[in-house]
């Protein structure tokens, strides 16, 4: 806070992480030359424009705790030649929309975007934005998410999957919304084939439509990016379509394991499990996140116990039931 309403040419580091008076704030941003990190509150769009000029510029994190509107108007931004990490924590996504349109990010890695409510025309024009941010080289991270539900009610999917395809290093890739991100076999298989380093690939929708990613698409697609750690995709659990006794292919990095799906009935709880123990050896347990029933995962779990724990040992499942509870404790 000492700084605000102050000039500071030389300042490297600036942070305010309480809401301030916006035009002091914009001030003070304008008179930065040297300016390497910025965490603060939103800024009028001259601070904006100013901070494209300063070559020494990494990294920027944006947050407020409201919800306020912030127009950025006539902007006439420089290239950010130098930013490697972008975050935007709570300010409107048509702000967003705007930075990303009128400047280039060439050596931008990491993206993040956090707001309260994301519409589904919204998030689209937020992932176009960004595929066209002049990163395809460099991004090796996007978190995207929202908090709260929308009152939308749309058969419509989040194309993000396939408009980020263009980034060719990505690690990360998070998103967590409350509509369907559209994810199939073979659009799996593209991304891994996009993405051999990819580390982290979570896809969250808290209200899922049937899935159409299916095991053996979801293992043929494992193949190509050995180095994933954390999966969270939808997957038709009902379908099993792959035999884990005859297939010799075992992912051995992927240890955390998430699936979501909203059709859970009919699933056959011991063919998950075998498909898991024998494939996934690193997988203790499965996650199911988006509030549904719980009970086939925990099933499922429950057999993977089994499976891993040398079932002769437990004369009845009650036995290891308890065991499994201590495991998770």
């Amino acid at each position: 806070m000492k700084y605000i309403g102050a000039r500071c040419p030389d300042v490297e580091e600036f942070s305010v992480t309480v809401d301030s008076d916006r035009a002091q704030l914009s001030e003070t941003l304008r008179s930065c030359k040297r300016l390497r990190r910025l965490q603060c509150p939103p800024f009028d769009s001259a601070a904006w424009m100013h901070l494209s000029t300063i070559p020494t510029l990494l990294e920027v994190k944006i947050s407020t705790s409201r919800t306020i509107h912030y127009p950025l108007d006539n902007l006439n931004f420089s290239t950010f030649f130098r930013l490697t990490h972008l975050s935007l924590y709570g300010i409107e996504v048509a702000s967003a929309v705007a930075i990303m349109q009128h400047s280039k990010f060439p050596s931008l890695k990491e993206f993040e975007m956090h707001v309260r409510v994301l519409h589904l025309a919204e998030a689209e024009q937020l992932v176009h934005a960004l595929s066209l941010c002049g990163a395809s080289r460099t991004l090796e991270s996007i978190k995207i998410s929202s908090r709260n539900k929308t009152q939308e009610h749309t058969s419509d999917s989040l194309t993000a999957v396939k408009q980020f395809l263009c980034f060719k290093e990505l690690r990360t890739l998070g998103l967590c919304v409350h509509y369907p991100i559209y994810l199939d076999d073979d659009l799996l298989f593209e991304a891994m084939s996009t993405w051999p380093h990819i580390h982290s690939f979570q896809l969250m929708n808290w209200h899922p439509s049937p899935a159409t990613l299916t095991f053996r698409g979801l293992f043929a697609a494992l193949r190509l990016c050995p180095q994933l750690q954390d999966l969270q995709v939808s997957v038709d659990a009902r379908n099993i379509d792959i035999e884990p006794e005859v297939e010799s292919f075992q992912h051995t990095s992927l240890n955390n394991l998430i699936i979501d799906s909203c059709e859970l009935e009919a699933v056959n709880v011991e063919a998950v499990a075998r498909i898991i123990y024998s494939m996934l050896p690193a997988v203790s347990q499965v996650m199911c996140s988006n509030g549904g029933d719980p009970r086939p995962w925990y099933n499922v779990n429950l057999h993977l116990y089994l499976l891993r724990n040398k079932p002769s040992l437990w004369p009845d499942h009650r036995n290891a039931e308890e065991a499994l509870a201590l495991s998770w404790e």
